[in-house]
């Protein structure tokens, strides 16, 4: 098996019925782990049962490498949708298990979207999704407790900006948070490397950053989270 996990999401600009909106997919009801919880769930004796089974239930509804792929193949070509991946490497903590901070989707708020119960729907598993409503993302300024929690929300659509600027160049990118709130980032490419440029991102409304400016130090040593996001590109057979 492999030693990573992966959530699934799609951000749907003009959706029918939702307009703007970010689907979470997730796998609804596995029926076993895909290995034992021991090996997936960092610290899993340690915890008490309560704290097990929530960690069951979010660990269950990762998808595996496959299944990722399949999902990602069968929304664009039924529904036309793009998909891109956050990767879960293995064993996971259970904060780490749901990107909650990243994309603002809550659970139990009613809002799910059961895309297995779709007329026609063929994937060998089912595949729902939780979904938020993101009217304006792009312009959305929500002001998170933490810089961790800000930074989150905005690699989403900044993967998606960078995927579709480079749509066969670019396989997946990594993230880094800083301290200071900047967001640097490298790409991935199809051989496999990893670009030796750094990308950097900081809201054109804040003020400058004078750390980043004055190279205060090596960069590394200031980064306070890491993201890896792939993208899902399927070539469509008619």
């Amino acid at each position: 098996m492999s030693n990573k996990l992966y959530r699934a999401y799609s951000l749907v600009d003009d959706h029918p019925d939702l307009g703007n909106v970010c689907f979470a997919w997730f796998y609804h009801l596995r029926k076993k782990p895909v290995a034992p919880y021991q090996d997936l769930i960092e610290g899993y004796h340690a915890l008490n049962e309560a704290e097990k089974g929530n960690a069951k239930r979010d660990l269950n509804e990762l998808f595996t490498d496959d299944e990722a792929q399949a999902v990602g193949a069968y929304l664009k070509h039924e529904y036309g949708f793009e998909s891109f991946l956050i990767e879960k490497p293995l064993p996971l903590n259970p904060k780490d298990m749901t990107d909650e901070a990243t994309l603002k989707i809550e659970r139990d708020t009613g809002a799910i979207y059961m895309l297995a119960a779709e007329p026609g729907y063929s994937l060998p598993f089912e595949v729902w999704a939780y979904y938020h409503l993101l009217g304006d993302w792009k312009a959305e300024k929500t002001e998170p407790s933490n810089i961790i929690s800000r930074g989150k929300k905005k690699i989403a659509w900044l993967a998606s900006d960078i995927f579709r600027a480079f749509p066969k160049a670019v396989t997946g990118l990594v993230f880094y948070i800083l301290g200071c709130g900047c967001i640097y980032y490298q790409r991935k490419f199809v051989n496999g490397d990893l670009d030796h440029k750094i990308g950097i991102y900081r809201d054109a409304e804040d003020e400058a950053c004078e750390a980043c400016m004055a190279m205060a130090g090596a960069w590394k040593n200031r980064v306070i989270d890491e993201t890896v996001v792939y993208n899902c590109k399927f070539q469509v057979k008619s």
